[in-house]
């Protein structure tokens, strides 16, 4: 039991905005699970430039108080916001991981946000009567090499998400990380694999805002929903 109990326990004690205070019928749940390994240190400040970015366009957007965000962020742990207003949302990045937690992450998103169980957040917005809709975002610029959880378990969690109409994008940003995502089972329209640069980094942060607002807008979600084009 003990194995996976650091990342189990620290989405166990998850804090979302409460069920009973949801006032939209259709909230749309934007998940973003990032990497903050030592790896990305060249590109810490361009990150946290990116993720500011992020917040600031969904914040402006009409559809704001529709969105309920959360960003988790790995490295040689796992730590998630939960799903909160995006006014609420600690954005704070710094790479500064020896290690990478990349199936522990995809995981425990996943139980957090739909279990099978009615134990995740979706589940229970779905027996409270809301509508949700949601959108998974994955950032990583190199594969895995610290999780309790496998590769197997990780394409399992994908899989799951996507049987149950939720769309997972997932960007590799730089060489080392291009094919991770077509081994976890990504849909191959979710998938972008991007030069590392700071430009290319802001430009396709900016493009999961753009998308996180236009799965809001959208009467329904689906998971084969392109999720980087507009």
């Amino acid at each position: 039991m003990a194995k996976h109990y650091d990342v189990d326990e620290e989405f166990e004690n998850v804090q979302n905005v409460d069920v009973e205070d949801i006032e939209v019928v259709r909230p749309t749940l934007i998940g973003y699970v990032v990497d903050k390994s030592a790896s990305m240190s060249d590109y810490e400040s361009d990150m946290g430039e990116a993720l500011n970015l992020v917040k600031n366009t969904i914040e402006g957007s009409k559809e704001a108080d529709e969105m309920l965000v959360s960003v988790t962020q790995f490295a040689d742990t796992v730590k998630t916001t939960g799903y909160q207003g995006i006014e609420d949302v600690d954005i704070q990045y710094t790479a500064d991981g020896w290690s990478t937690k990349l199936y522990d992450a995809i995981v425990g998103v996943q139980k957090a946000l739909f279990a099978g169980d009615g134990s995740g957040y979706m589940e229970k917005l779905q027996k409270n009567g809301n509508r949700p809709k949601a959108v998974i975002f994955i950032f990583t610029d190199g594969y895995d090499n610290d999780s309790d959880y496998t590769k197997n378990d990780a394409r399992k969690a994908v899989e799951f998400l996507q049987k149950n109409e939720i769309p997972v994008g997932f960007i590799e940003f730089g060489s080392h990380a291009h094919g991770i995502a077509k081994e976890l089972g990504i849909y191959e329209q979710n998938i972008k694999s991007i030069n590392a640069n700071p430009s290319e980094l802001r430009k396709i942060m900016m493009a999961t805002s753009k998308s996180a607002i236009s799965a809001s807008k959208s009467a329904n979600v689906t998971a084969s929903d392109s999720l980087f084009e507009f």
